[in-house]
């Protein structure tokens, strides 16, 4: 996830500003293997990129990663409705 900052030419701080968090929690983030769906999508979207997670079982694929999407663009319009 380094890489993927360092090649957006974004620092930590950057990030976590575009992200909402404190750049303590983006060096956390870039330092653990176990991050949900939905940290990781927020900080792929932040470095310009779109996450796709999909599950193919026979001749079906599955996104893991609609709901995600959808639920944080829902918080997102509560934020900003409550900021309004």
């Amino acid at each position: 996830m380094t890489a993927l900052r360092e090649q957006a030419g974004l620092s930590q701080r950057e990030l976590a500003k575009l992200i909402g968090v404190s750049q303590p929690r983006i060096a956390a983030i870039e330092g653990c293997r176990n991050v949900t769906i939905d940290v990781l999508e927020q900080y792929v979207a932040a470095v310009g990129g779109r996450l796709e997670l999909n599950v193919v079982m026979g001749g079906r694929t599955i996104s893991l990663t609609d709901g995600a999407t959808a639920r944080r663009k829902r918080a997102a319009a509560k934020r900003a409705a409550k900021s309004a």
